[in-house]
């Protein structure tokens, strides 16, 4: 079982994201891929776009579709894919990315709540921490 990943954003926010995942997990077991919406793109064109992405990620497991900003456009456009097999989620962060890749191997459900979880974790007051 392997959901896959799918990153959608504005300007190059996934494409940065996905390289730093890269970089500080040698082996990414997930399908993942990106894709940027320009502010100026039709939605006819990133509708078009993100089904395509979709099909080429989907082996049957699902797909996560991870966007940058809830209600924004790339949002938007992946909210209407949304079925028991794609789920989306918005305020995609690094954290988030690495609970991904270290947890593979789980349902869409599963995926979806280790996303939001790893997300939320990552966000962290720094003055609560002493430095050693």
């Amino acid at each position: 079982m392997t959901v896959s990943v799918l990153i959608i954003s504005h300007f190059k926010i996934g494409d940065a994201l996905l390289s730093a995942t890269k970089k500080m997990v040698e082996y990414i077991p997930l399908r993942m891929d990106q894709l940027e919406i320009a502010f100026d793109m039709p939605l006819d064109e990133a509708h078009l776009l993100v089904e395509a992405k979709i099909q080429h990620l989907d082996l049957g497991d699902g797909v996560l579709i991870l966007t940058d900003l809830f209600g924004a456009t790339p949002c938007n456009v992946a909210n209407q894919f949304q079925t028991d097999q794609i789920r989306v989620v918005a305020g995609v962060n690094l954290p988030m990315l690495l609970k991904l890749v270290t947890n593979p191997r789980v349902s869409l459900d599963e995926m979806v709540e280790k996303a939001v979880d790893g997300g939320q974790n990552g966000i962290l007051r720094c003055q609560d921490y002493q430095y050693a």
